[in-house]
């Protein structure tokens, strides 16, 4: 969100960002390695990390800025 302000033939776009306004936690990348164990080790599953979440999306900040043009 931005306001323009004039003042004469000068201008100034004061305004600020939201990201992830909504605090959501989306999974952007997932772990590709799929682990198969034929002797059935007890405790290690097949596939036990596949698909598990390595990132997720990024935490809300605000970011505020001020630009003069003259």
């Amino acid at each position: 969100m931005a306001k323009i302000l004039r003042f004469g033939r000068t201008r100034a776009d004061v305004g600020f960002d939201l990201q992830n306004l909504f605090n959501t936690n989306y999974a952007t990348a997932y772990s590709g390695t799929y682990a198969y164990d034929a002797a059935g080790v007890a405790g290690d599953e097949n596939g036990g990390s596949w698909l598990n979440p390595t990132s997720v999306y990024t935490p809300r900040f605000v970011r505020f800025n001020v630009t003069f043009d003259f």
